[in-house]
């Protein structure tokens, strides 16, 4: 039965000519997810930052 499972995985390796449409698309939709909840967070990180640099560099009078 191992022997069996081995070989079918054995097999299924060999047989895999690359990438497939359907796995570029949940990678795709796993990187939008990503984006998704990364960038609230970034921005406020950006915002902060900026407005920090602003409050250094202020006018010549």
């Amino acid at each position: 039965m191992l022997r069996k499972l081995i070989n079918a995985g054995r097999r299924a390796v060999r047989e895999d000519d690359g990438i497939t449409a359907v796995e570029y698309a949940i990678l795709a939709a796993l990187v939008a997810g990503g984006l998704v909840l990364a960038v609230p967070t970034l921005n406020t990180a950006i915002s902060a930052a900026f407005t920090k640099i602003g409050g250094i560099i202020s006018p010549a009078p």
